[in-house]
């Protein structure tokens, strides 16, 4: 009888162990996008001078279909449009506290953003729904404001961002961020709230290198 009952122990002791080294929470895939709201000051201005790139989308799309060939195209897109241009702030490049533009030799967050959403739309073949500009807070929300290229996906939704070379899921990025707003699917000159489905700020790192794409 104590032989048995020292199993059941040793089997409950495994099965407690197990448990705990679980994560919290499973990966949330996809971004919990609620009502219209207030359009980026910056990206307002960009649509005035760049009407094309803004506007109704005529045919917008479901989330891309991906491919490991395409993953690893985009992941080295990335990757050099980071290293192509000179990180700085708009102050530093215009004397302006906001100016989205496509850049030429520096860059802001945004604009690496820009730079990658047009070579997706142009010579990947995405549709303009499924590339989406979207505003952030570094630090779990505590942070400067900080903007990234979301990318939606039938493996859910990823970013495009230039503090880092990877392709990750937005709920698995290595900084927390707090996700306020992003593009709209189907008006890229709208903008839509981004709803906190996950404690950021918990499971931001979790497991950042398993999803990285």
């Amino acid at each position: 009888m104590k032989g048995f009952a020292f199993i059941f122990c040793f089997i409950a002791a495994v099965s407690l162990a197990d448990f705990s080294a679980a994560e919290p929470f499973p990966p949330v895939k996809n971004m919990g996008i609620g009502n219209e709201t207030t359009i980026p000051v910056g990206h307002f201005d960009y649509c005035d001078r760049n009407p094309a790139d803004c506007g109704i989308i005529p045919y917008p799309r479901g989330p891309e279909s991906m491919s490991p060939d395409r993953w690893r195209a985009i992941r080295e897109m990335n990757k050099a449009v980071n290293a192509l241009y000179v990180s700085k702030t708009d102050n530093e490049i215009y004397g302006l506290t906001e100016y989205w533009t496509f850049p030429s030799l520096f860059a802001d967050c945004e604009d690496f953003a820009i730079a990658k959403r047009r070579i997706l739309i142009e010579e990947f073949g995405f549709s303009p729904s499924n590339a989406l500009l979207t505003v952030v807070r570094r630090n779990g929300g505590i942070g400067e404001g900080h903007a990234i290229l979301t990318i939606r996906t039938s493996e859910g939704d990823y970013l495009l961002d230039n503090l880092d070379d990877e392709v990750r899921l937005w709920s698995e990025t290595v900084e927390p961020y707090l996700f306020l707003k992003r593009q709209s699917s189907f008006d890229a000159s709208k903008w839509v709230a981004i709803e906190p489905e996950i404690d950021r700020t918990k499971t931001a790192s979790a497991s950042a290198d398993r999803t990285s794409k």
